[in-house]
């Protein structure tokens, strides 16, 4: 094996959800362990039920709402898989919203809210299909600049354009 060592160590490619959103994770499964032959990273799943993937990389951590956001917080790409069927169409994109407030860089499947919440390569990252995956992660793996830069933008959406500042004036207006 050749693993990549050219780039900071400590990657954490992150899911968070319940086991029932789970089956969503199987798509890249095989992604991950593509990257895995070239890269050392974490692939943390923070859920309720651990997941049995036959992966190296895997850290299984017990969602648990007093650690949620340290649990998060460590996370170096978030990841949010979906199929594109009716279900994933109106799913609220609420993982996206979190790892964006977090400053996290996400990668999403351009499917229902998502395509309103992301703008590619601006705020976060669309992929679809198994190529796109792994062409999008290797990149944010490779680079630190991006992973910040995105992460920022990402965030300051959500301050702009989610927040409870960024509606004050409607909010206020409901009141006059």
């Amino acid at each position: 094996h050749n693993i990549n060592t050219d780039y900071d160590q400590g990657i954490i490619i992150g899911w968070t959800g319940t086991h029932t959103t789970m089956r969503f994770l199987d798509f890249i499964v095989p992604v991950i362990k593509r990257l895995e032959l070239r890269y050392d990273f974490e692939f943390r799943v923070i859920s309720n039920e651990k997941p049995e993937y036959d992966l190296k990389s895997l850290n299984f951590i017990k969602w648990n709402s007093d650690s949620e956001i340290h649990d998060l917080n460590q996370i170096s790409i978030g990841v949010m898989p979906l199929e594109n069927d009716i279900w994933s169409e109106g799913k609220c994109g609420f993982k996206c919203l979190q790892y964006m407030a977090l400053g996290i860089p996400s990668v999403v499947s351009p499917v229902g809210v998502n395509k309103k919440i992301v703008k590619q390569n601006i705020n976060g990252f669309f992929a679809d299909g198994h190529d796109e995956w792994e062409r999008t992660l290797e990149k944010l793996i490779q680079d630190k600049k991006e992973r910040m830069r995105i992460g920022a933008a990402g965030k300051e959406t959500i301050k702009r354009e989610y927040s409870v500042l960024a509606h004050k004036d409607g909010y206020l207006n409901l009141f006059k």
